[in-house]
């Protein structure tokens, strides 16, 4: 839907007046090209608009709902030396999405603060080359 509005009119002082302030002379002069948009029109246009920006809204509530659901995942991971843990410890630096991690190198353990989903952290300390095991997801 193309929308056209009517063009403002300056009088003899080039001052811009609204077609509410002008004489009767100006108002029916006739020149082709002013349109003026139905009451309807403007209506229907405003609920559209509405309606987009609840839908925006409710785009925007469910983007931040779902990036509060963090969970805790704790793994076994089969680490023998400080270099197998500096390995896991690199890979979960660079993974978008953790916010927390703890290696324990005598128990053999990650644990991992996450709002991304099991199988991404599993696979990305699998790249370490470690035997990997979740233990639990909470």
């Amino acid at each position: 839907m193309q929308l056209k509005f009517k063009k403002l009119k300056s009088n003899k002082k080039n001052k811009v007046v609204s077609p509410n302030e002008q004489s009767d002379e100006q108002k029916h002069e006739g020149k082709s090209g002013s349109v003026f948009l139905k009451k309807a029109d403007q209506t229907e246009i405003n609920d559209r608009i509405r309606a987009e920006i609840i839908c925006i809204n409710n785009f925007f509530r469910a983007l931040e709902e779902e990036g509060d659901q963090t969970g805790t995942l704790t793994y076994k991971v089969e680490m023998t030396c400080s270099g197998c843990s500096g390995a896991v410890d690199r890979i979960l630096k660079k993974l978008q999405g953790v916010d927390s991690y703890e290696i324990s190198l005598e128990s053999k353990s990650v644990v991992v603060k996450t709002s991304l989903p099991e199988s991404d952290v599993t696979t990305a300390i699998k790249k370490s080359g470690k035997a990997t095991e979740l233990v639990s997801s909470e």
